[in-house]
């Protein structure tokens, strides 16, 4: 029996294996890239630091821990893979983008229903 999975925590997935192939456990992602996931191409639109923070509530727990930042070009979203912060871990983050869900789905071998 098939089992229904959200589609925040396959992409939850697989930032968190895009993060390990890179051997790092930080995942940093640009406010160009959450702007074009949450409006596409309509230009002109802002980003709250409320609305970000809420979208990656939604990616646990397989992402526990996260953090807005704000620098020059607005804020933008670091997602960590450990539960607490750990100062032995220097690794530098991983910059990804937010793939539409058919390149998760090939990525992921996951067939489409």
């Amino acid at each position: 029996m098939p089992t229904q999975v959200s589609d925040k925590t396959i992409l939850a997935l697989y930032l968190a294996l895009s993060a390990a192939r890179k051997a790092t456990n930080k995942i940093l992602i640009s406010n160009d890239v959450l702007k074009y996931y949450f409006f596409g191409n309509k230009p002109g639109r802002r980003l709250s630091e409320q609305r970000i923070s809420k979208w990656a509530e939604n990616l646990r727990p397989v992402i526990p821990r996260h953090q807005v930042k704000r620098s020059q070009y607005g804020p933008y979203l670091v997602l960590y893979l450990n539960e607490k912060p750990d100062p032995s871990l220097k690794a530098k983050p991983a910059r990804l983008i937010i793939p539409n869900r058919a390149t998760i789905n090939k990525a992921l071998g996951i067939e489409a229903t």
